[in-house]
């Protein structure tokens, strides 16, 4: 999950990641904007078991430690150095099926960019926008691509 308010959207994700056949098949997806943390697990309690581990964004502990007293079970997503670019180059690895009602997530994937340079040229530097199904995304894979 990516935490989001305001402009951005809370980004919500369920999948499944198959390492041998190299597939990713994503299944659900929920988003909205200004969604306190109890709106947030209200909805989330209706679309996850109660075992399901969550993981969401690091850059905001407040958000997952009040999830968690709201009864999700959720966890920071590991971050480290290049963790974005990193979490990119993995995913561009797999086949990602995405289930059609996932509408967010399929805008996002055909609108990510690489920045550019003057000339137009790519950059190995992914752009900050349209992106947050994309990190919810990478930060349920974070073990995954972190052991490999």
């Amino acid at each position: 999950m990516d935490f989001g308010y305001s402009s951005d959207p809370s980004a919500f994700l369920q999948f499944n990641v198959d390492l041998k056949a190299k597939r990713i098949v994503v299944f659900d997806e929920f988003g909205a904007t200004e969604l306190t943390n109890e709106m947030l697990a209200r909805e989330l309690n209706r679309r996850i078991e109660p075992y399901a581990l969550i993981k969401a964004d690091a850059a905001e502990p407040k958000s997952i430690a009040e999830l968690n007293n709201l009864g999700i079970n959720a966890i920071p997503a590991q971050k480290g150095p290049d963790s974005v670019l990193h979490g990119i180059k993995w995913l561009k690895g797999f086949e990602i099926i995405v289930d059609p009602k996932c509408r967010g997530l399929i805008e996002e994937l055909g609108l990510y960019r690489w920045k550019v340079d003057k000339l137009d040229n790519p950059l190995n530097i992914p752009e900050d926008k349209d992106n947050h199904y994309i990190d919810a995304l990478r930060y349920g894979c974070d073990d995954l691509y972190l052991a490999s």
